[in-house]
C-alpha cells in the first residue's frame, strides 16, 4: 500500500477508480450522440410527436333522415271478377270455345253462354257505394240478361220495410195474462220478474217441458200449440235431481238490499260422471324463485301428481326467459310417464329472467280438446322481468286470448308475490289464486287445490237470473261444478224480494244439460256480515278486470267509493292508482 494523504490505496480501490473512469468517458460520448442526432440531424425524428396543425380537417358526416327503400311490388295476379261485366262476357266465350284453362268442372246443361251484355261497364273511376250495416238495399235494375248468368235468379219487387218491426210474428193472439200493466213495459211484461224461465230438456211431453216452477196456465196454453217436442231442437238435459242448492242470506240493519249466497253442489256420490281432465302445470323457474321457494314448488307438484287419475293427461312446463318442456305433447297419466315427470320436476333449477306472459301464451297454444276440461296450474311469484311486464297488460292480454276456454288456477306463497296479478288473472279466466303465508305452505296449498279440482263434471258453465238485476250477481264467469269445491254465487237484491229464480247451463264431454231453480228467500239460512264482504270483494274483483280491460279515472272513482263505502281497504294498493 502507498500512503496518499495520509491514506494507503488498496487494489480494490484502483479497480473501483479506473471503472469510474469509463463510466464517465461513456456518458460524455452518450451525450455527444444523441446532441448530434438531435440537432444536426433534424430529419430523423426520434422523439418529437408529429405536427397535426399541417394535416387537412374534413367536415363532419351529418346523418339526416333514413328513408328505408320500399319493397319490390308483388306480381299482380290475374283474378276472375264476377261483378265486371266484361269479364263475365269474356270468361263465358273462353269456356263456351272449349278453352277453360284450369277450370275443370264440366259446364252445366242449363247454363247457355252468351258474350253479350246489355249494360256498358261502370266507369272505372266511380266510388264505391256506402253500406250501411242497418240498410237492406234491393236490386232494381238487371245488369246481366237471364241467359249470361251463371246461376238462375229471381228478382223480386222491392218491398217498403217498417221501422222496429218484429223479426217474429206469432201466428196466435197473446193471452190476456200478458198484458202489461200500468207502468210496465211496452213488450208485454210488466217487469224483467214476470219472464219465465224455460228448460228445453224433452220429456216426451211438450207442455211439460216447459218448467216455469210456478205452473202459468198462459205458458200451458201456448205449449200445447207447439208443433214439435223442445227435445227435437235441443240436446239440453235437466239435472236438477242430481244437484243441490243450500241458499243462504243476510239484511244488514237499516239496509235496502238482501244479500244472498247459492252454493250448488252434488246431491249424492256419483251422481254425475266425473270428466277425464288435461293437466298443465307452469312452473316458474326463474331467479326471482329462490332455491328454497322452488324446492317447496316442487314438493307441492309431485304431490298434486298422487292425485291424478289414470284417465287425465298431463304435461309440465317450466318457464323463465325460455320454455322447457317435459313431454312437448299431452301424455296419459300412466306410472313411467309419472315418474318421467317427477324426474323432470327434481330438475328445475332457478336461474335466468321471468317472462310470464311468454309461458302463459304457450300454454294457450297447446292443442286443447274441447270434451276435457283443461287446466292450468300456474306457479310463479306473479312478478315478470322481461317480455311483457306489466300486470294489467298480461292480464287483459291473456283473458282476451282465452275467453273462457281454458281455466288457470295460479299458486304463490311468501313475501314477495305479486297477489293482484294472480287474484285477477285467475278470476277473469274461470279460476281462483291461493297464495300461502308462509314459503312451506305452498305444498298443501297446491295439494288442496289437487283435492279439489280432481273431478270435474260440468264445464263451460254460464247462467241466467229472473227477476234480478244480472249486473249485481257475481261471478259473472263461473268455474267448473267440481264434485269435491261447491260452486258458489253471491248476489243482492232489493229488501221485500221473496224468491229468485236461475238457471245454470253447462257441459258434460258432448252433452249439454241445464239446471233450474226457483227458491224462497223466506226459507234461506240465515248468514252474517261475512255475506256482505264477500259478495262487496267479488265486485270490486269485477270492477278492477272491467278497468284493465278498459282504463278510465271514472271508473277508478268508483272502484275507491265502492271500498269506502263498505268500509274495504282496496285490494293490492289499488287507491286510485294503477298497479303494475
Amino acid at each position: 500500500m502507498h500512503p496518499v494523504e495520509g491514506r494507503s490505496i488498496t487494489p480494490a480501490g484502483k479497480l473501483r477508480m479506473v471503472h469510474a473512469g469509463w463510466a464517465g468517458a461513456a456518458l460524455l460520448l452518450s451525450l455527444a450522440v444523441h446532441w448530434a442526432a438531435v440537432w444536426k440531424l433534424p430529419d430523423v425524428r426520434f422523439a418529437a410527436l408529429p405536427d397535426v396543425s399541417a394535416m387537412p380537417r374534413y367536415e363532419p358526416v351529418r346523418l339526416g333522415s333514413v328513408t328505408p327503400e320500399p319493397p319490390p311490388a308483388p306480381d299482380a295476379v290475374e283474378r276472375f271478377r264476377p261483378e265486371d261485366p266484361a269479364a263475365v262476357s269474356e270468361f263465358w266465350s273462353e269456356w263456351s270455345a272449349g278453352d277453360a284453362g284450369s277450370f275443370s268442372a264440366p259446364p252445366d246443361e242449363n247454363v247457355a253462354a252468351a258474350p253479350d251484355v246489355e249494360a256498358e261497364a261502370p266507369p272505372t273511376d266511380r266510388p264505391p257505394p256506402a253500406f250501411s250495416r242497418q240498410e237492406v238495399r234491393a236490386v232494381q235494375e238487371r245488369l246481366l240478361r237471364d241467359d249470361v248468368a251463371a246461376l238462375p235468379r229471381a228478382f223480386a219487387p222491392d218491398i217498403p220495410r217498417a221501422d222496429i218491426a218484429p223479426d217474429i210474428a206469432l201466428p196466435a193472439d197473446i193471452p190476456d195474462t200478458f198484458e202489461p200493466e200500468s207502468g210496465g213495459s211496452s213488450f208485454g211484461f210488466s217487469s224483467s220478474s214476470d219472464i219465465p224461465l224455460v228448460s228445453f230438456a224433452s220429456t216426451g211431453d211438450p207442455a211439460g217441458d216447459l218448467k216455469t216452477g210456478a205452473g202459468d196456465p198462459a205458458l200451458d196454453a201456448l205449449a200445447g200449440e207447439l208443433d214439435e217436442a223442445p227435445g227435437e231442437v235441443t240436446d239440453v238435459e235437466p239435472i236438477e235431481d242430481l244437484l243441490e242448492v243450500d241458499l243462504e242470506r243476510y239484511q244488514p240493519a237499516g239496509d235496502d238490499w238482501v244479500y244472498f249466497r247459492l252454493q250448488i253442489q252434488r246431491a249424492g256420490e256419483g251422481s254425475l260422471p266425473v270428466l277425464p281432465r288435461d293437466l298443465l302445470f307452469v312452473q316458474d323457474c326463474s331467479e326471482s324463485i329462490s332455491p328454497w321457494k322452488l324446492a317447496d314448488f316442487r314438493r307441492g307438484l309431485r304431490r298434486w301428481l298422487e292425485h291424478v287419475d289414470a284417465g287425465d293427461r298431463i304435461e309440465i312446463l317450466e318457464f323463465r326467459d325460455a320454455i322447457t318442456p317435459c313431454f312437448n305433447r299431452w301424455v296419459k297419466a300412466t306410472p313411467g310417464n309419472l315418474d318421467r315427470a317427477r324426474e323432470f320436476i327434481g330438475d328445475m333449477r332457478s336461474r335466468g329472467n321471468t317472462d310470464v306472459y311468454a309461458s302463459l301464451q304457450a300454454a294457450l297454444d297447446i292443442p286443447r280438446d274441447p270434451a276435457r276440461p283443461m287446466l292450468v296450474i300456474l306457479a310463479t311469484d306473479g312478478r315478470p322481468t322481461t317480455g311483457v311486464t306489466g300486470s294489467i297488460d298480461i292480464i287483459d292480454r291473456i283473458s282476451r286470448e282465452n275467453d273462457g276456454s281454458v281455466s288457470i288456477f295460479a299458486v304463490g306463497g311468501g313475501d314477495r308475490v305479486n297477489t293482484f296479478f294472480l287474484d285477477l288473472l285467475s278470476y277473469r279466466n274461470r279460476g281462483e289464486a291461493r297464495v300461502a303465508a308462509d314459503e312451506d305452505q305452498i305444498p298443501g296449498a297446491m295439494e288442496e287445490w289437487a283435492r279439489q279440482l280432481g273431478r270435474p263434471v260440468l264445464t263451460d258453465l254460464r247462467y241466467q237470473f229472473a227477476g234480478i238485476d244480472s249486473a249485481e250477481v257475481y261471478p259473472r264467469t263461473l268455474t267448473h261444478l267440481y264434485l269435491d269445491r261447491p260452486l258458489q254465487i253471491v248476489g243482492r237484491v232489493p229488501a221485500g224480494g221473496s224468491r229468485i229464480a236461475f238457471q245454470v247451463i253447462g257441459r258434460s264431454g258432448d252433452r249439454q244439460h241445464d239446471m233450474i231453480f226457483d227458491l224462497d228467500l223466506a226459507e234461506a239460512a240465515s248468514g252474517n256480515r261475512t255475506l256482505v264482504d264477500f259478495w262487496a270483494w267479488q265486485k270490486i274483483y269485477d270492477m278492477i278486470g272491467l278497468y284493465i280491460q278498459s282504463p278510465s279515472d271514472e271508473l277508478l272513482g268508483d272502484i275507491q267509493d265502492m271500498a269506502d263505502r263498505y268500509g274495504m281497504v282496496v285490494p293490492y294498493g289499488f287507491s286510485r292508482t294503477v298497479p303494475r
